[in-house]
């Protein structure tokens, strides 16, 4: 039976004032500027999900609306299990932000791995499309987990490496040999954890590129952390003066230069150590402890400067352990 014009007009204008409705509750919901840490995080996760639930929830209305007619059945079925699943996942990206982010990361100061509340939203996701398939649908799912089963041994050994990557990374954030934040030395790449997931860690190194390196390579090396158990990193700065400048003086000096540069530590205390002598000079070596790694460079270019300057003021000569010479002539 033919759906009149005026019957289509109607449910259209109620459907419209549904949608007008639910985009009031929209807009007061995430158009409303707060600064609140939990609303500012669900606005970002569910906000897309939301209007997508208000435009399957105003259909549903309009096609309901309509008198019966053939596909009518079929297509509020269509609405209502895509509402129903919209609906599902706003509920757990709610409550995953709300427990993990907000109760434990933010209100607690704890560290929950991102792995870890990937892979518990991955086994609820997975819950729900199971309930879904076999609660509400009515279908049978025992094959479709022994299929499942099959598929998983022949997906498992072509994703070997993935796998592996996955488990690295478990077993990474259970021994927690670094954190977000922690500065790091991987092979010959240095720089500050930005990020850490299932598959692989990202650096950023002081010259600002990022470098991605798999979980499963780092379980297998050395990883030099800088940031634990103490901030406090211990480095030097080696220096040569002429042999008739004392010891004392030189040591005096030096120890000046460390404790009046901003960002060392000054308990511990910089200390200067004797350590060579050379064929034209007394070799010296700096040590120092600094608060903060991320400024390693501007510290000992600072205290280079420094350590010039009170050199010059005090006329002493800056040697080094040899001359240089000529290189030999090599004969065949």
């Amino acid at each position: 039976m033919p759906i009149s014009l005026g019957k289509i007009i109607l449910a259209s204008g109620k459907a419209l004032a549904v949608f007008i409705a639910l985009n009031i509750i929209y807009y007061l919901i995430f158009k409303t500027k707060r600064k609140h840490f939990l609303f500012i995080r669900l606005k970002d996760k569910t906000r897309l999900w939301f209007y997508l639930l208000i435009i399957f929830l105003s259909s549903f209305y309009f096609v309901n609306s309509l008198p019966d007619f053939n596909a009518q059945f079929k297509i509020l079925n269509f609405f209502y299990y895509s509402i129903l699943i919209l609906f599902s996942i706003v509920i757990i990206e709610g409550l995953s932000i709300f427990s993990f982010d907000y109760l434990i990361i933010f209100k607690k100061q704890a560290d929950f791995p991102l792995i870890f509340k990937d892979l518990i939203k991955s086994l609820v996701y997975l819950t729900l499309i199971l309930f879904f398939l076999g609660g509400i649908l009515k279908i049978n799912i025992t094959p479709l987990i022994t299929t499942s089963a099959i598929f998983s041994i022949i997906l498992g050994l072509a994703l070997q490496e993935t796998l592996g990557n996955l488990f690295s990374g478990l077993t990474l954030h259970l021994s927690k040999p670094y954190k977000i934040g922690d500065w790091i030395k991987v092979e010959n790449y240095e720089g500050i954890v930005e990020r850490i997931d299932w598959r692989s860690t990202s650096i950023k190194t002081f010259s600002w590129d990022y470098i991605t390196i798999p979980n499963s390579k780092l379980s297998k090396i050395e990883i030099h952390n800088y940031s634990t158990p103490s901030i406090l990193h211990a480095t030097y700065i080696e220096v040569g003066t002429h042999y008739r400048h004392s010891p004392d003086k030189i040591k005096k000096i030096l120890t000046s230069c460390a404790k009046t540069t901003k960002g060392i530590a000054q308990d511990p205390s910089p200390i200067v150590y004797l350590t060579q002598y050379g064929d034209f000079a007394i070799n010296y070596q700096l040590r120092f402890w600094i608060k903060d790694y991320s400024e390693i460079l501007d510290i000992k270019a600072e205290i280079m400067e420094k350590i010039w300057y009170y050199f010059k003021r005090e006329e002493i000569e800056i040697s080094a352990s040899r001359k240089p010479g000529r290189a030999k002539k090599q004969v065949n």
